[in-house]
This record gives structure tokens, C-alpha cells and sequence, in this order.
């Protein structure tokens, strides 16, 4: 369950008023009064809310003298978030109500316990100091708000606050594509189920990993990157490749030469409708070149009508991936599970392999003694 990972974070469990009082530093003067002009240079909560089976939620302004009423009368039942008009993009009026912000509120639907976990695993590792740590964490009855604090509240002038909402939503749209990077915890293998899935476990319970699919993710992402920026040199073949096609794809073949050759590979017309292959790059794995070759050259004659670098890259990327991972019903060692791991740990998605299936199951402690009778 959510709440046990948040337990064991150190979390524990408050009162929601005594949360949001914090959070707005009511009583402090900062946040506006029922009675004040707005634009005051002072923080007014907006509550986001929603009662019952009602279809869609509600807004509603606080004021700091009508806080605690209104909490206890309309939100102490609903599934609700308290924010600060600067944190909430597109609300109404934010320009004229919000001038001064104490908090920034982070609303995230459909976390898992993994995926939580992850957070919190980030957020209290040095390595990961993008990950801002909340100073409160509430479930909601879809997902979960993350609250963080500011030792002093951030005063902004009206009419830099329309700049300064698109600025911040610029910073988190390329926050998302510079940071993210999932974060698998770590885990410990046990061993080998039919050949094909490992049993892992941790303090926060068991794992299936499909070694098949781990090591298809592991290759894909190794691809892509070497595709995307390939190391200069190439590796000589023993014996120089000669492949023929027919006419149509000789043609397609020859009018993208220029991109197998950015790629390190030596290739060359030899005669009709042939081309010699004489180096490969070296991310081509010993024992699989003629294979692989081929497959690359499959795809690029594949993509013949709508030809982009980037899809030629990403679809050969997956095929070869596939081609030389673990297979199913292989028995690896110990030392071959562990690294395969760590390998599967350090990938931007570790969680699907490139075409989609899952990598892990994951069971938490909760589910495995739900489903044993040892917890209701």
C-alpha cells in the first residue's frame, strides 16, 4: 500500500488542518483575509475538491479568516488538494488572488507502490539531487500530493505572475525530458523460475523479472544510444560480406549508403545490384555480424517510402535488441542474474521492454499476505 512506503520513509501520519496551516503559514499574515483587496502581495489557497460520486470537482478561493471553517464544513470528507494559486496552471483570476507563494504542490494520479518507492528512493539519494524532496505527502483517493515548503514565502510583483506560471512550466516540461530517467530499486535474485523469470525480493517485497524481456530493454537502450552517437572506428571483417538484392532494394540500399557509412560501416557497390560489406561498427556483437548486417539493411530498405534517421535508428534498434537477448527457457547463472540487473537498473525505462511487455512484476508485502490470509 501506498501508506506503508510512506512508513517507511519515516512518514507518520497528522492531522490535515495542522498540514495546511504549515503549508500557508496561517496566523503568520500571509495569507490574505476575507475582507482585504486582493493583489495585497499575499498568498491565497485555492481549493480543488471534489464530494461523493459528484462527476467532476470543485474550485473554491480561501481566506485565511474562513480557512478552518470551510475545511471543516466542505473539505474534511472530500478527496480534495489545498494549493497556492502560482502552483495551479490555468485558474482563474490567479493573477489578481495569487501574489505571494509559500509552497509548491506537486498532484500525481495513478502512483504505485513502485512507483512511489522510486520517488522516495531518489529523493533521499544524493546522486539523484533533482528529485525534490515534500516536506508532506497525502493520499488522495487517486493518487497522492506532494508538498513542499519554502523557508520563506516567494513574493512576485502582479504582473510578473503570467511570465512567471509560463517560465515554471517551461522548466517542468524540460525537467521531464532532461530527468526522466525511472528509478528501479534495488533488489536481490533468488533464483530461476522455468528458465525465463527471476525471483528477486527486498524490504519492500518480491519481484519477477523476464530475463528475456530484461535484456531486450538493456540492448535497445545500448542500441539507440550507440545509433544516435556512434564511436568513431570500425572492426575489419575476417572475410569482407557480399550481399545481392533485388533492383528495388539495390536502389534504396544506395540512395541511404551515406547513413550505414555515418554508422562505421565500410560498404561498397561490388558489381550488379551487389554491395560488399569489409567493416561493421563496433557495437555489432562478436558471433552475430552477418546476422546483425543483415537485419540493419532489412530495416533501412523497410523504410523505403517514409524514410527518417530516427525511425530507421528506433526500429533497428528494437530488432537487433530482440535478436541477440537472453531467450527464454536459458539458464543463467547467479552472477549472470546480478549483473543483468544492474545492467536492467541503469536503463531510462527499466520497467518495459521495447515493444511494450513488462520487464517486472512486482508484489508488495501487503498484496503477498492479502493473498496468503495474513492481512485483510
Amino acid at each position: 500500500m501506498l501508506s506503508d512506503v510512506i512508513k517507511k520513509y519515516g512518514g507518520e501520519k497528522m492531522d490535515p488542518l495542522d498540514v495546511y496551516k504549515d503549508i500557508f503559514r496561517i496566523g503568520e499574515g500571509f495569507i490574505q483575509k476575507e475582507y482585504e483587496d486582493s493583489g495585497s502581495f499575499k498568498a491565497n489557497p485555492i481549493a480543488y475538491y471534489k464530494n461523493g460520486n459528484e462527476d467532476h470537482g470543485h474550485f473554491r478561493i480561501m481566506f485565511e479568516d474562513k480557512f478552518e471553517e470551510i475545511y471543516q464544513n466542505e473539505l474534511v470528507n472530500a478527496d480534495f488538494c489545498v494549493m497556492n494559486g502560482l502552483t495551479y496552471f490555468g485558474a482563474k483570476y490567479t493573477s489578481d488572488r495569487a501574489s505571494k507563494m509559500c509552497a509548491m504542490i506537486f498532484d500525481i494520479d495513478g502512483v504505485t507502490d513502485n512507483g512511489l518507492n522510486n520517488f522516495f528512493y531518489a529523493a533521499f539519494n544524493k546522486d539523484f539531487d533533482y528529485y525534490p524532496l515534500p516536506n508532506y505527502v497525502a493520499l488522495s483517493g487517486h493518487g497522492i500530493h506532494l508538498y513542499s515548503i519554502f523557508d520563506e514565502p516567494v513574493m512576485k510583483v502582479n504582473e510578473d505572475i503570467t511570465d512567471y506560471n509560463e517560465n515554471v512550466k517551461d522548466d517542468i516540461e524540460n525537467y521531464s525530458e532532461e530527468k526522466k530517467k525511472v528509478i528501479m530499486p534495488e533488489m536481490y535474485p533468488v533464483g530461476l523460475a522455468k528458465g525465463t523469470y527471476i525471483i528477486c525480493h527486498n524490504e519492500l517485497g518480491i519481484y519477477m523479472i523476464d530475463q528475456h524481456a530484461a535484456k531486450e530493454r538493456i540492448n535497445y537502450e545500448g542500441y539507440l544510444k550507440a545509433f544516435g552517437n556512434p564511436l568513431k572506428g570500425s572492426i575489419k571483417m575476417l572475410i569482407p560480406l557480399t550481399l545481392e538484392f533485388p533492383s528495388n532494394e539495390f536502389i534504396i540500399i544506395k540512395q541511404n549508403i551515406d547513413v550505414l557509412k555515418d554508422m562505421h560501416f565500410d560498404i561498397e557497390e561490388s558489381g550488379i545490384n551487389s554491395f560488399t560489406i569489409k567493416e561493421h561498427p563496433t557495437w555489432i556483437k562478436e558471433g552475430y555480424e552477418v546476422e546483425s548486417i543483415k537485419k540493419v539493411l532489412e530495416v533501412l530498405i523497410s523504410e523505403e517510402k517514409h524514410f527518417s534517421i530516427e525511425k530507421f535508428r528506433e526500429k533497428a534498434a528494437i530488432m537487433l535488441s530482440c535478436k541477440m537477448a537472453i531467450k527464454a527457457n536459458m539458464n543463467i547463472s547467479m552472477e549472470e542474474m546480478e549483473a543483468l540487473i544492474n545492467d536492467l537498473r541503469k536503463c531510462d525505462n527499466p520497467y518495459t521492454c521495447p515493444h511494450g511487455r513488462p520487464t517486472t512484476i512486482f508484489y508488495s508485502n501487503y498484496e503477498l499476505e492479502k493473498m496468503f490470509k495474513r492481512a485483510m
